[in-house]
């Protein structure tokens, strides 16, 4: 299974929502299917038979002094080793693109400012990003075709993990980027998942 199978098949199920007459972009279902297949792709990397338990939509606590609930949580024994968040982009990106590239480096320090986090904790962000996305008005029309600018965190990701090496801890920020074709649901030119297969490849080997 590829990186790219959990995009296809949230947008797959967001279609049939939309056929329904509800809004299938902000439909639990959609999150759901996303969370699921995105668990069946991790399971080739966390093994149970090493040890590794993969848990979805789970609470943990934060620096701010509250909760927030995480995409995927591994426990490796028992004990928190992995978090990943995820995101997948239908439309509208740009107008939010500093959104969306705030909100990593927010919930990393929420995560790794915690007096309570655990050593050895690794996290990563996936962001599904086609290359291009279409621009809806308020009646649901398409008004424009837009060419996606994701924030460039790369700078950010190393001084992290500059700071989290004394805690055998690291983060990684990862876009996946792809040509999407709507009628077909499939996409091509897909780029990103080298960075996350190295990753994920690192911490656990």
């Amino acid at each position: 299974m590829n990186i790219i199978q959990p995009y296809l098949e949230a947008r797959k199920m967001c279609e049939q929502i939309n056929k329904s007459g509800k809004d299938g972009s902000r439909s639990s279902k959609r999150t759901d299917v996303l969370n699921k297949s995105v668990k069946k792709y991790l399971q080739q990397y966390f093994k149970e038979k090493d040890g590794y338990t993969i848990h979805l939509e789970q609470q943990i606590s934060c620096s701010f002094g509250t909760t927030f609930k995480v995409d995927v949580l591994i426990k490796k024994h028992g004990k928190l080793f992995f978090i990943a968040h995820l995101k997948a982009i239908q439309s509208n990106y740009n107008k939010n693109r500093n959104n969306y590239g705030g909100v990593p480096i927010s919930e990393t320090s929420r995560i790794y400012d915690h007096t309570k986090t655990p050593e050895n904790l690794h996290s990563v962000w996936i962001d599904w990003v086609p290359n291009q996305v279409p621009n809806y008005n308020k009646k649901k029309e398409i008004v424009s075709i837009e060419t996606t600018r994701p924030a460039n965190l790369d700078n950010a990701e190393k001084r992290i993990n500059n700071s989290l090496k004394s805690h055998d801890s690291s983060i990684c920020y990862v876009k996946i980027r792809f040509d999407y074709k709507h009628k077909s649901n499939t996409a091509e030119n897909i780029k990103g998942h080298e960075k996350l297969e190295k990753y994920l490849e690192g911490i656990v080997w």
